[in-house]
């Protein structure tokens, strides 16, 4: 019994390891590499990039495990299974990037365009932080219903339907990751060598899990959740 609750975290756990260390070696080459940040801001500022970058393609791999099982059932239905390790551990990472950064914004010279040049929170900052916030709120909702204690007291019907909340947080996530850098989209010389933006990136993945689950949803898949 406990090797079959075992086995989906040692996958999932196993599945995050490996997103991390591209993460990590995509933030490296495109920042310290290719833009010249020094590497002594490699502890933090860097891999809080890489860290973000996990979170959102860990829990966007635990979102389109559901259409992916729904519309190629004999595919993905044995990975269905990760779906709550992917998202616990996406929510952790998720949990220790919002540290981080509260860490980096007690500085301006990370995050200059957040600030105003009076020092005080720009209307961008704001914005970007608000949904930032309330994605980690509903994730955090989300995660304390994951305990199976949750699951007996909601009942299978209304413990689902704080489940598909989480799709409004990873709607969140986008708002977030697209304030804060959508204005460098623009310059060419965030595309250098191929290597785009860590935000565009992450903007990107999550305009794919929810396109997935739309066409999922078209066809009427019997587990799009």
């Amino acid at each position: 019994m406990n090797q079959q609750i075992n086995q989906p975290w040692r996958k999932g756990i196993l599945v995050s390891i490996l997103v991390f260390i591209f993460a990590s070696l995509y933030s490296f080459v495109r920042y310290n590499i290719l833009r010249d940040v020094p590497y002594a801001e490699i502890p933090l500022f860097i891999m809080n990039k890489a860290i973000s970058l996990s979170s959102i393609i860990i829990i966007g791999f635990s979102f389109l495990l559901g259409p992916l099982a729904g519309m190629f059932h004999h595919r993905f239905t044995r990975y269905v299974p990760l779906r709550k390790p992917l998202g616990l551990i996406g929510f952790g990472l998720a949990s220790v990037h919002a540290v981080v950064s509260l860490i980096l914004l007690s500085s301006s010279e990370y995050y200059g365009k957040f600030y105003t040049e009076s020092g005080a929170f720009s209307a961008l900052g704001q914005f970007s932080l608000l949904f930032g916030v309330l994605a980690l709120a509903i994730f955090s909702v989300v995660a304390i219903t994951s305990l199976p204690a949750m699951y007996e007291q909601l009942g299978e019907k209304t413990w689902k339907k704080v489940q598909r909340f989480g799709y409004l947080g990873y709607l969140f996530v986008l708002l977030h990751v697209v304030i804060m850098g959508a204005r460098g989209w623009i310059d060419p010389k965030s595309y250098v060598y191929g290597f785009i933006s860590i935000t565009l990136l992450s903007s990107l993945f999550i305009i794919f899990v929810f396109l997935v689950r739309i066409i999922a949803r078209a066809h009427k898949c019997e587990d799009c959740d």
